[in-house]
């Protein structure tokens, strides 16, 4: 596939906009910078911010206000839409509807959505207008998580029957809008971690969780504190724990988390930076190379699987629609939490059972 505007063009030839020039557009624009992306367009509703990223990245071309998105799109070096505007509906279906009257493919920042009936509502919008359309998932692309997806893939560790994530820390709220709203920590953290064992593991067939509010912090609207586990159907178990209201010294703060994996024949230990695999038969300890970080690396390969995959002419990793089994794993979280902790099997989010 091409740019919707070009004929057949090589991934670093297709043209980025990116709309939302906030705090992460500048991990993003500092990965493509790094990776030789042709970023051509900037835009965001302050003048500010958009004034802001003119400077620091020297973006050929700039647009603030209402109608930013929109002149944006208009462009026509623009071929591919980076959205990083909040994931809240009134924010961003606005702008995935724009670019999707423009017919321009685009990526939108993790998550997808706040909810299962939101995220449907951005693909479907997507696909009437035969788009592509993907969410940037960086925790798939981390360095050191692709390894561990090797090992998997290889089979040293047999056939995996646990595992965990854990990251843990402060998160002191002063921020115009992280957890200002009832939901906050599973879908806007957690949603790393499923996508990330979607990925690995494929979906779970159900999920169970509690939640709670630090009390000393009392601006929260939303939970700081959620423990998530995930059952397969083919008795794979999961335990998932993001806890920021920690205010200890044995930090594992994103992007450090630490994730472990059993399986019949060893294990695997990871962070972002590092990997351990153990075997049993031999034993053996092995640390396989890894060359890069999460921060900003992860977001420049998510790009460019996206630009090849455009160029090949197939649909990218995390696209729309299979991104939505992320989505229904925090929606069965935030159902399971309201029902005292019940396992929400997955079909009765998506209305079909697991693949």
């Amino acid at each position: 596939m091409c740019g919707s505007r070009g004929s057949w063009r090589a991934p670093k030839e297709l043209g980025i906009g990116v709309i939302g020039l906030g705090d992460i557009a500048n991990t993003h624009l500092e990965a493509y910078r790094r990776l030789g992306l042709a970023v051509v367009a900037g835009a965001d509703i302050d003048p500010g911010r958009a004034e802001g990223a003119r400077a620091r990245w020297g973006l050929p071309h700039v647009f603030a206000g209402p109608d930013a998105a929109r002149q944006l799109c208009a462009r026509p070096e623009v071929d591919v839409v980076d959205i990083t505007v909040p994931h809240y509906r009134e924010w961003r279906l606005p702008v995935v509807l724009e670019v999707a009257r423009a017919g321009l493919p685009m990526q939108v920042q993790k998550p997808m959505a706040q909810t299962y009936a939101e995220a449907e509502e951005l693909v479907g919008a997507a696909e009437a207008a035969g788009v592509p359309f993907r969410v940037n998932q960086n925790s798939v692309f981390v360095p050191a998580f692709r390894a561990v997806r090797q090992e998997l893939l290889d089979g040293g560790i047999g056939r995996p029957y646990y595992y965990q994530i854990e990251n843990r820390g402060l998160w002191a709220m002063d921020h115009p809008h992280f957890g200002r709203r009832q939901r906050w920590i599973i879908a806007d953290m957690a949603v790393h971690h499923f996508a990330l064992v979607q990925d690995w593991f494929g979906p779970p067939s159900t999920v169970a969780a509690m939640g709670a509010r630090d009390p000393s912090q009392p601006r929260l609207s939303g939970e700081n504190l959620g423990v998530v586990t995930l059952r397969y159907a083919d008795g794979l178990q999961g335990l998932i724990i993001n806890n920021w209201s920690y205010r200890g010294s044995r930090l594992r703060a994103h992007a450090q988390e630490e994730i472990v994996i059993q399986g019949e024949r060893g294990a695997i230990t990871a962070t972002s930076r590092e990997v351990e695999v153990a075997s049993l038969q031999p034993q053996t300890v092995r640390h396989p190379e890894v060359t890069g970080a999460w921060f900003p690396d992860a977001f420049g390969a998510s790009m460019l699987e996206f630009l090849t995959a455009l160029s090949e002419g197939r649909p990218p990793a995390c696209h729309g629609r299979d991104n939505l089994g992320v989505i229904a794993v925090i929606e069965a979280a935030y159902r399971s939490m309201a029902e005292g902790g019940r396992p929400v099997a997955l079909r009765e989010i998506t209305g079909r059972d697991a693949a």
